[in-house]
């Protein structure tokens, strides 16, 4: 499975990288983090940016 950096993906997906940033760590977009840097797979990104986008789950929302 191909794997990018966050910041590779918001250039590819034309997301600011800061959004995509929030909507990982709110779990809108599933990733991983098994070091310093944050990944997404390609299929996750076509999954929420070419149209099937998943609800935030509730109690995920960020607080004001």
């Amino acid at each position: 499975m191909e794997t990018m950096t966050l910041k590779t993906a918001a250039n590819k997906y034309d997301v600011k990288l800061s959004t995509l940033r929030l909507m990982c760590l709110r779990g809108t977009v599933k990733s991983t983090k098994p070091g310093k840097h944050r990944y997404v797979t390609l299929t996750e990104m076509d999954r929420v940016f070419k149209g099937v986008v998943a609800e935030v789950p509730k109690g995920k929302r960020a607080s004001k």
